[in-house]
This record gives C-alpha cells, sequence and structure tokens, in this order.
C-alpha cells in the first residue's frame, strides 16, 4: 500500500473547500481531502491488525500497552452474556433482569399533526456528512 499523505497541503484545501456549493471543481478539493482520510484509516487498519496479532502472541489475556503518547487497547464491545428460552426463571435466580423500554413514535406523532401531552420535541444536533461516491454505490 502506498501512502501519499501531504500535511502542508491541507490548510489551503480546507480554506477551497468553502467553494463546493458555487463552484464545481472544488469538489476535487474534497475528493483529495477524503483519499488522504481512505489512506490514514487503511493503513490504521492494518496496524490495528498487526498490534492485536502481536499482543496475542505475547500474551493471549494481554489487554493494554501504553507509550509516552499512545495507548493500545483490546477490548470486546456489546453483551457479555445473552439468554436462551424463557428468562423467567433467570430472573428469578438473580441472573437476568426485567426491563421496559419506551419508544415514542414519531410516524404516529407526524401523522396525528400535533404532539400530545406527555411527549415533546428533542433538540438534535444537525452534522454534516462528507463521503466518497464510488461508481456502484448510492
Amino acid at each position: 500500500m502506498k501512502l501519499s499523505l501531504d500535511t502542508e497541503k491541507l490548510p489551503a484545501l480546507i480554506e477551497g473547500s468553502n467553494q463546493f456549493l458555487s463552484n464545481q471543481k472544488a469538489e476535487d478539493i474534497l475528493v483529495t481531502i477524503l483519499t488522504m482520510k481512505e489512506q490514514v484509516d487503511a493503513a490504521l487498519e492494518q496496524v490495528k491488525t498487526v498490534l492485536a496479532e502481536k499482543m496475542h502472541e505475547i500474551h493471549p489475556n494481554l489487554t493494554a500497552v501504553s507509550g509516552d503518547r499512545v495507548k493500545v487497547s483490546l477490548r470486546y464491545y456489546g453483551s457479555k452474556y445473552a439468554f436462551k428460552g424463557d428468562p423467567e426463571p433467570l430472573v428469578d435466580q438473580g441472573y437476568v433482569r426485567r426491563s421496559v423500554r419506551y419508544d415514542v413514535m414519531s410516524q404516529a406523532v407526524e401523522a396525528a399533526g400535533k404532539i400530545p401531552k406527555g411527549i415533546v420535541p428533542l433538540q438534535r444536533e444537525q452534522q454534516i456528512v462528507i463521503r466518497r461516491i464510488d461508481a456502484g454505490s448510492n
């Protein structure tokens, strides 16, 4: 893999990106930045794979290594256990907890045309997403 990242060009690329909405040629600037990101992301994934293999090789239970400026950690995500079948006996034994989750049905609220008592609108943060559009993808 060839990594070509000229960080000295980044300030000029960032400044030029503000013309994207009015200048179609400025799209090249965004493509350049996204290409740089893809290259860095790909390199980082390769490094993660190598480091995970090396950490398991050193000791199967090794979970973290720290340097002066970088910490590498192995961690698991998601639930550690699940239950099969009827959970009630496990609730009685203290292994499973009952919970109730309520979700507001946005479509029903919008179809009613008004927000009913007991439901409040939330302030949501708006984010901009920039991604590459490759041939054949939507």
